[in-house]
């Protein structure tokens, strides 16, 4: 008997982390599906603005500003996308990822940050393949290399990639 009942408590709750699960998932796939549409119309717009040949410097600093920030976002939505979609057989997954080209992608694109008091070096002694979903691996590379840069008045920020490992040192 109480056997049972405890038995009957476990089930009740595992059937409630599974409705929050699929609830969870399901948040997900609808955030990320609506921010596309405002991501895609800022992207247009900026492409807009950048043909314009009137704009000086400054306000052209502006742009690139906003583009990496849009860019970030998007990537940002995809990976929530991929992540709700992580159990569906309809869209499979990248799973051969090239960690070199995401880290140089990722330097590249976080490089404003290193003011003139920083010194950045990246380094690779092998090119390793992941397996891993690309988006979601360039999330988890530019949130260590923004920290690195962000979080460093003064000194360095090397970047070193071995067989099995990413070192951001700072």
């Amino acid at each position: 008997d109480e056997i049972g009942m405890l038995a009957r408590i476990f089930d009740g709750y595992l059937e409630r982390m599974r409705a929050f699960s699929r609830r969870e998932r399901a948040f997900t796939a609808d955030v990320s599906h609506e921010l596309r549409t405002p991501l895609a119309i800022i992207q247009g717009a900026l492409e807009l603005l950048n043909g314009d040949a009137s704009l000086d410097e400054k306000q052209r600093g502006r742009l690139a500003r906003i583009d990496r920030a849009a860019r970030q976002m998007t990537d940002l939505t995809q990976s929530l996308l991929l992540m709700a979609r992580e159990d569906s057989p309809h869209e499979p997954l990248q799973k051969d990822c090239d960690v070199w080209s995401v880290v140089c992608e990722s330097v590249e694109s976080h490089r404003y940050l290193a003011g003139p008091l920083i010194t950045l070096s990246i380094e690779a002694e092998a090119h390793p393949h992941l397996a891993a979903e690309r988006t979601l691996l360039g999330v988890v590379v530019a949130n260590l290399i923004r920290n690195a840069l962000t979080y460093t008045n003064v000194g360095s920020v090397n970047i070193r990639l071995t067989q099995d490992r990413l070192k951001v040192t700072d």
